[in-house]
């Protein structure tokens, strides 16, 4: 069970997150409002924003702040194309246990707390940081398991990285950390749909890294 308190890294996958601080900051620029988490109620402006008939503008509020927190349950492909071949050259990245999207599909972000090579993808996805995209990687559901890949990968006999031959063009940008997942690992997800996204969901957690010291995890503050 969730408790509020909890940490990120406490948190069982698959579920739905939504990042109390960058929602506010939807509320106040596509909503025109001026109020934080102190002077509203919670599960009120939440219902009052999956309630409202224009999607559009429930997604323009929910953008950025919606993810699906999911952990990395099988690097076998990979793992055996990089013993037999040498790393960056395996297509599929790693199977997670988010199977479906609950509203459609998804991209990989930074994430909340991305640690995987150390602080500078954390720095990174500070704020709406977090919900950038990591460049060149694709999901796509199946019966054993989500499936992150590249969608551009060069061949196991090529050496060298381009962004012509690969999407990991191994420049630090926004997608290298991902060669380096490990089973166990924890990645989010953000929906295309984030307000289906949210309709779909049976329980919802309100988390919050504003306040928090730096590279910490997020904090659960409320429970829908």
């Amino acid at each position: 069970n969730v408790c509020e308190g909890n940490l990120l890294s406490d948190i069982p996958t698959p579920c739905i997150l939504l990042e109390l601080s960058l929602l506010e900051r939807g509320i106040r620029n596509k909503m025109n409002k001026t109020t934080t988490s102190t002077n509203y109620d919670d599960c009120n402006i939440l219902n009052y924003i999956l309630n409202n008939n224009d999607e559009t503008i429930r997604n323009e509020v929910l953008d950025a702040s919606v993810f699906i927190h999911t952990k990395v349950v099988n690097t076998t492909a990979r793992d055996k194309i990089t013993k037999e071949y040498g790393s960056g050259k395996s297509k599929v990245i790693c199977s997670v246990d988010a199977n479906t999207i609950p509203g459609g599909d998804a991209y990989l972000g930074i994430g909340l707390a991305n640690h995987h090579v150390g602080g500078y993808y954390w720095a990174r996805g500070m704020g709406i940081g977090a919900s950038l995209e990591a460049h060149g990687v694709s999901y796509r559901s199946s019966s054993t398991g989500g499936e992150l890949y590249w969608k551009k990968q060069r061949g196991i006999d090529k050496e060298g990285d381009t962004t012509e031959e690969s999407s990991n063009s191994n420049d630090g940008k926004r997608s290298e950390w991902v060669d380096f997942l490990m089973l166990g690992d924890t990645v989010q997800l953000i929906p295309y749909n984030p307000s289906l996204a949210l309709s779909e969901a049976t329980t919802l957690l309100g988390i919050r890294r504003i306040g928090r010291p730096l590279g910490a995890d997020p904090i659960v503050e409320t429970i829908w």
